[in-house]
């Protein structure tokens, strides 16, 4: 083999193991970095990695049976309970209102059924042509006749929310009673009544306007609404009901914008 052979294999090798330093070298010097130690002894320090998730010994879950405002806690955090222990008190005034509620409707069912029977007899009296039936004579007072139309009546479909607001007012007025006392006496939730006589508030011409309209256009929500108003406002929501057919929702929006604005004014002024 002449030497012109031998020199064909090493520039072929050199040229495969120059190549790749030769790119290296064209792109820069930023290589491939790597960490480089001494071969030593050394002592291993045994570790462990885990991971995982703590609980309770025990847990307790406190859920109500009922559910209602709580009135009073009578326990603070880390305190320590026992079965039987009360731990807070729920405002029971809610639940009363109801029991009234539920009593009057059962005394005005068992009124209905009292009426029919009586009725019942009445009329088959007369088909047998007895001259006479015996029968009870009750003479209850002013009041408790006032407050059983009012029961009655709350449930009439076209019942206008003035007969309701004017007969709690002379309750009010003739018999020294309150709010709570005619959600009592009602059966109806005490926030009911409460609305029912804002009614009495709304602006003198307003109210004749309202008490006028046969329509139903404003209805017990609309005018609820409306005597949240100024007096001065009012004349102007009204004529909007009218005028572009404002639900009540949509009457209870426009108030509240209008309570808004009125008070971030008010927040301006004191400033």
């Amino acid at each position: 083999m002449d030497t012109r052979s031998k020199w064909v294999p090493m520039a072929a090798i050199a040229a495969v193991l120059g190549t790749p330093m030769a790119l290296q070298l064209e792109r820069g010097r930023d290589g491939l970095k790597v960490d480089a130690t001494l071969v030593g002894t050394r002592t291993l320090m045994p570790s462990v990695l885990a991971s995982g998730t703590l609980t309770y010994r025990s847990q307790a879950t406190l859920t109500p049976e009922i559910i209602g405002r709580v009135r009073e806690i009578r326990v603070a955090e880390g305190d320590r309970v026992r079965k039987g222990d009360v731990m807070m008190r729920i405002d029971a005034e809610a639940y009363r209102a109801e029991v009234a509620q539920y009593e009057a409707a059962v005394a005005q069912a068992s009124l209905a059924i009292d009426r029919a029977r009586y009725n019942r007899e009445y009329q088959a009296s007369k088909l047998a042509e007895l001259p006479s039936i015996p029968c009870i004579v009750s003479n209850p007072e002013e009041d408790q006749i006032l407050v059983r139309q009012i029961v009655e009546n709350w449930e009439r479909a076209q019942l206008h929310p003035f007969e309701i607001a004017d007969a709690l007012a002379q309750l009010r007025d003739d018999k020294g009673y309150t709010q709570k006392k005619l959600a009592e006496e009602t059966g109806k939730p005490e926030a009911e009544i409460s609305k029912f006589l804002k009614l009495l508030d709304l602006d003198p011409a307003v109210q004749r306007d309202a008490r006028a309209d046969t329509t139903g256009t404003l209805s017990f929500r609309h005018l609820y609404n409306v005597a949240r108003l100024e007096t001065s406002e009012q004349a102007a929501i009204v004529s909007a009901v009218r005028e572009q057919r404002l639900t009540a929702t949509d009457t209870e929006k426009s108030v509240r914008k209008s309570i808004e604005r009125r008070a971030t004014t008010a927040k301006r002024g004191a400033r």
